[in-house]
């Protein structure tokens, strides 16, 4: 993001948060990490998160930059949302689209714990299920190495932070995941799970089930998750300039 685009993001903020000075307080490492606030937004959601200026810039992906709304051709009646940290997507998605069943999946317990107090204090449990589980190739319990300075970067790829400390957590392949909740259909897909996006779709094997995806790419698998997603019938595009890639059907 160059300084125009930043200049436009910090200006966007005050028209998101009620309380978009506790937003600015988190961007310059003025909030205590370790306590829990609340930003109200103007759309009427409420989100508990910590004073980290990660976590407040993973909201603002998604309220600010807006990254995940997609144009769909119709509006799906449900909607899986894989790696959904606090569930700002999740909320986001349940807002946009009033009518959709919401599955949203975290593993790492903290951010789980988040997000089953953001779907409670928005009153849409009975929209959004959460699952304190993560998604990969098959079902198993593996470790999830966690970023310290980050909670949306932890991650079951070994590669990407091996030195990190790690957690066991339980992993669900994507098609009996379906299977298990009863999930014929999948209107939108959405794939933020730091670098184990790829892995997911190789381990699919029938997508004609799947309407579209929105997925973050890890740098270097932006082609091949593109070519794979072409082959299995999908037009591709990417969002905007972000490591992002969203492919719908014709």
């Amino acid at each position: 993001m160059d300084f125009l685009g930043k200049a436009k993001y910090l200006l966007k903020i005050p028209f998101v948060y009620v309380n978009s000075w506790q937003g600015y307080l988190a961007i310059f490492g003025l909030l205590n990490q370790a306590k829990e606030y609340k930003y109200k937004m103007w759309n009427g959601l409420r989100f508990y998160t910590t004073g980290s200026k990660w976590d407040f810039f993973i909201l603002n992906e998604i309220f600010v930059i807006r990254e995940y709304d997609v144009k769909l051709k119709k509006d799906p009646a449900v909607i899986v949302d894989v790696g959904a940290n606090i569930g700002s997507a999740s909320l986001f998605f349940a807002k946009k689209y009033p009518k959709a069943k919401v599955y949203s999946i975290e593993p790492f317990e903290l951010n789980f714990n988040r997000l089953e107090k953001n779907i409670y204090s928005n009153k849409l449990d009975d929209r959004i299920k959460a699952f304190n589980i993560a998604i990969g190739g098959k079902r198993a319990k593996m470790p999830l190495y966690i970023c310290e300075d980050n909670n949306g970067c932890h991650t079951i790829v070994k590669s990407l932070n091996p030195n990190a400390r790690r957690v066991e957590v339980d992993v669900e392949s994507f098609e009996p995941f379906l299977k298990r909740n009863n999930i014929s259909r999948v209107g939108l897909l959405k794939l933020d799970c730091e670098g184990a996006e790829l892995p997911i779709l190789n381990s699919i094997k029938d997508f004609s089930k799947i309407d579209n995806i929105v997925m973050e790419v890890t740098v270097g698998q932006m082609e091949e998750a593109k070519l794979l997603l072409e082959i299995k019938g999908f037009t591709v595009s990417q969002v905007e300039g972000r490591p992002l890639l969203f492919a719908n059907r014709d």
